[in-house]
């Protein structure tokens, strides 16, 4: 499977991430999809690179936290393997990442909860229903 741009661009940059986790093209391409997704577009030529990069740091980083949450520590003949600093080091650079994309991707968010009735309350039209 071929890269796209932003995917390559991930790739090349955070490849010690991608390899320490076994990445492939393929995850590269969906941390893309999610960026693109965070983005609201459909394509990467839709925005500039400077935003398409600085959302998809932050979604790697978010894919990579998401990777070593269920990892533990690893202690046996002398050596010893602590999953706790990579995830500290992973969500500090997650936080950094996230703290200049979040100024591209906050929109005003509108939940629309429809009509809302107690069902606890009478209501004829439900006495027409047939719930007596």
């Amino acid at each position: 499977m071929a890269l796209t741009n932003c995917a390559l661009w991930l790739s090349d940059r955070y490849s010690v991430i991608g390899t320490q986790l076994s990445w492939t093209d393929a995850t590269y391409n969906n941390i893309v999809t999610d960026t693109l997704e965070y983005l609201g577009i459909a394509t990467e030529a839709e925005v500039e690179a400077k935003i398409l990069h600085a959302v998809g740091k932050m979604v790697l980083f978010e894919k990579a936290l998401s990777d070593v949450s269920l990892d533990i520590t690893f202690s046996a003949d002398g050596a010893s393997y602590n999953r706790s600093d990579l995830h500290a080091q992973l969500t500090k650079q997650y936080e950094d990442a996230a703290s200049v994309a979040m100024q591209y991707v906050t929109k005003e968010l509108t939940i629309d909860l429809g009509e809302q009735r107690n069902p606890y309350i009478y209501d004829e039209s439900r006495d027409l229903a047939g719930n007596y």
